[in-house]
């Protein structure tokens, strides 16, 4: 006689599949469970904000910022900044202090027929001092071994709805982060 094990595992070939790749799946989802997205990813801190859009969705290049404001995320709970000043395609914001943030927010214009100028292509920068600013959001982003690279090169598909909040977290989606766990595996 065969042992039990054995005996499921000879006869069955798909009990035996399925449970590798629950096993599979568990050891990745441990793994997942302890990572901390923050030491991953940075959690930025700057004073002064400046949302730039570089394209719109009607394909021009970008006059104007295309949005009715912005904010951060903290936690996921929604940071208002202030003083909004408007310059060509940019729109700048001030905090009081320096402020920690995981991520941000966009409301696409209210204003009827306004879905052509929402933009598709944009930046979000952060600085101290209002001269040097680093890229800490856009519309697309590169995940690396060690840290995400925004870029405001890919074209984002801005919702079409009329004054809706859009939130971009600095945590990457599972299929991304499953991809570099499960990569260095095979």
């Amino acid at each position: 006689l065969e042992s039990p094990t054995e005996e499921l595992f000879a006869n069955r070939p798909s009990i035996f599949c399925t449970t590798i790749l629950l096993a599979i799946y568990f050891v990745i989802a441990v793994r997942l469970s302890s990572l901390h997205w923050h030491t991953v990813l940075g959690v930025q801190t700057a004073t002064l904000f400046k949302f730039t859009a570089v394209q719109l969705r009607n394909g021009q290049p970008a006059s104007h910022p295309g949005i009715a404001e912005f904010g951060l995320l903290q936690n996921g709970c929604v940071v208002h900044l202030l003083n909004a000043s408007t310059s060509a395609s940019s729109m700048t914001m001030r905090s009081g202090d320096a402020i920690t943030f995981d991520g941000w927010w966009i409301r696409t214009r209210a204003d009827t027929d306004s879905e052509d100028f929402d933009p598709v292509r944009f930046r979000l920068e952060g600085s101290d001092d209002g001269i040097s600013w680093a890229t800490q959001g856009g519309s697309s982003w590169i995940l690396g071994n060690s840290n995400v690279l925004f870029t405001g090169t890919g074209r984002f598909n801005t919702p079409s709805e009329r004054g809706h909040v859009l939130q971009m977290k600095h945590a990457p989606g599972w299929p991304s982060i499953a991809t570099e766990e499960v990569h260095p595996i095979l």
